[in-house]
């Protein structure tokens, strides 16, 4: 069919909604320095994605031509599932003080994702393509479907830095 093939839908690149407020307040010292406080919050949906799998042409009955090969055929339309979204908070303070005449120097420290969130964003999505007893091609969920192997998909763990920097 058509749709299966070349299905109309979200790519799975698509982030329907991504918003980041900042903030940022800075002390003046005068000879004592400035010391400057900064917040980042930062949220992002779900990404999409799609249940797919590579059937061989010859295999599909509606199919036209006698071609060898494989296709993508899409299920249940391209990007109409969607992983959890995230959010984060991340902080820094920035510590800059005058040495001699136009030399600086500053210190800075950064927590990217301060109150440790650790949200599972994707996992793994892959299946297979078998007919059922009315011998209509069905998705089914592989092995790793739902897995989540490396920490590439969970959301950035809290993270500390530090920065010493001269300005001159």
């Amino acid at each position: 069919p058509q749709e299966a093939a070349v299905p109309y839908g979200f790519l799975d690149e698509d982030l329907p909604h991504q918003v980041r407020l900042f903030g940022n307040y800075r002390f003046n010292f005068d000879r004592f320095g400035s010391l400057s406080l900064g917040g980042l919050v930062t949220y992002q949906s779900g990404r999409n994605w799609s249940k797919v799998a590579s059937v061989p042409v010859n295999d599909d009955p509606n199919q036209l031509n006698d071609t060898p090969g494989t296709y993508n055929h899409f299920f249940d339309g391209r990007g109409h599932n969607r992983f959890s979204g995230w959010w984060s908070l991340d902080f820094s303070a920035r510590y800059q003080i005058q040495i001699w005449k136009d030399v600086n120097a500053w210190l800075k420290f950064n927590v990217i994702n301060i109150l440790d969130n650790d949200e599972q964003t994707s996992y793994g999505t892959a299946g297979f393509a078998a007919e059922n007893d009315a011998g209509t091609l069905v998705w089914n969920p592989s092995g790793s479907f739902g897995s989540a192997p490396t920490a590439a998909y969970y959301q950035t763990p809290r993270e500390y830095l530090f920065t010493i920097g001269f300005l001159f």
